[in-house]
């Protein structure tokens, strides 16, 4: 999730964090696991390196959050991608605090930066009200982004009071195991898909689990007699699926949704426009763009 969703954000310029200084340089730098930049030679013209910046919320007592946290650090930090500077917050509990807030830069339209949020919905919508309510300038260019802890049907479903765009406009993006909008084809002239009432990626992945499940568990029409041979046989399937270290293959179903709200002349819109993408090879392709209305406040 967390390789998809990285690679996701740096294939799309309105999404990538960068930022901008008047500073020439002449060599090369990355950065090591803890955060700064590892001991390779830079010749600098400027006063100051600028690293596209990346915050990395995660919440101590919950286990899938340090985890992500964990996966998010490793492919932001791998060499082969761009470097940037990443700054992780733990937060002691779920409910959490906002001291980490004044460390997020000052707005500016010459930056854009990544805010990693691996938690469930409703920590995750605490930590973006309470932003956008102490910081609403800072957060007009923050990209927020997560794994599938936060489902497409709380952004959609129940967006008018799980995740309402007018109470934090902050671009969010986030991981689905299938596709969420396998719905049939809207007219051309439809804008809004509020026709549908839930998403699809639930059962798709449900269907999926089962199929493979049981394409594993039988050989020759017997039921295999340990659940190690079911182990053996669904890292070694063909088409693979699976890696060896029991995690999916990249290009096999993921899909990412990018939720956008919409902002005019400083005002914040009763309706955002929601992107659904999935990977074909090394290339992201669009699956679907439509807009959703938000009920009154």
């Amino acid at each position: 999730m967390a390789e998809a969703v990285r690679d996701f954000v740096w294939s799309r310029p309105y999404l990538q964090p960068y930022h901008s200084a008047p500073t020439l340089l002449i060599g090369a730098a990355s950065a090591g696991p803890g955060g700064l930049p590892a001991c390779l030679p830079l010749l600098a013209i400027g006063p100051y390196v600028h690293l596209p910046q990346v915050h990395i919320l995660e919440w101590q007592d919950d286990p899938y959050s340090l985890d992500l946290s964990a996966q998010f650090r490793a492919t932001l930090f791998d060499p082969r991608n761009q470097p940037t500077q990443v700054t992780t917050f733990g937060v002691p509990y779920s409910v959490g605090g906002f001291g980490w807030l004044t460390r997020v830069q000052a707005y500016s339209p010459d930056q854009r930066e990544l805010l990693v949020l691996p938690s469930v919905d409703r920590p995750a919508r605490r930590i973006l009200r309470g932003l956008t309510a102490a910081l609403p300038l800072e957060t007009r260019n923050l990209v927020a982004v997560t794994g599938d802890s936060i489902s497409f049907n709380t952004i959609y479903r129940d967006r008018n009071f799980a995740w309402n765009i007018q109470d934090m406009p902050v671009t969010l993006v986030l991981f689905c195991h299938q596709n969420p909008v396998q719905w049939e084809q809207l007219p051309d002239d439809a804008e809004l898909a509020d026709g549908h009432a839930s998403g699809t990626d639930d059962l798709l992945l449900n269907a999926d689990i089962v199929r493979l499940v049981l394409e594993g568990a039988f050989q020759s029409s017997q039921l295999l007699s340990s659940s190690a041979d079911l182990a053996r046989r669904l890292r070694s399937r063909q088409l693979a699926f699976f890696q060896p270290d029991g995690n999916r293959l990249g290009g096999s179903g993921e899909h990412i949704v990018c939720l956008r709200p919409r902002i005019q002349d400083d005002r914040i819109l009763a309706n955002a426009r929601i992107e659904v993408w999935t990977r074909k090879g090394q290339e992201w392709q669009p699956v679907r763009e439509f807009r959703v209305n938000y009920a009154p406040k």
